[in-house]
């Protein structure tokens, strides 16, 4: 995110001559490869949440953290997403 504040503030900067096109371009790679990276991680982590299997009365425990790591999960993503739409926006500005 610090990553990302900085290069919105970068590229809504309003002087012509000292728009840092080099910072902008390392920022812009730099932010892309950890958005990139954070997907994958989020994926490893998803395939990574067991599935429960056997007795009801020790499935319903497993089931529930089953359950939380599953909306864990997602609620990373949509965070993850709401960086990249960010991230989108401040590239188009």
């Amino acid at each position: 995110m610090a990553k990302l504040e900085r290069l919105t503030q970068l590229a809504r900067r309003k002087t012509l001559f000292d728009d840092r096109p080099v910072e902008i371009g390392e920022l812009t790679f730099v932010i892309k490869q950890d958005l990139t990276a954070l997907d994958q991680g989020l994926k490893e982590l998803h395939a990574s949440v067991p599935t429960p299997q056997g007795k009801a009365a020790a499935n319903a425990a497993a089931n529930q953290q089953s359950e939380h790591s599953k909306n864990v999960i997602f609620l990373l993503r949509a965070k993850l997403s709401t960086v990249g739409t960010t991230f989108k926006e401040t590239l188009e500005t």
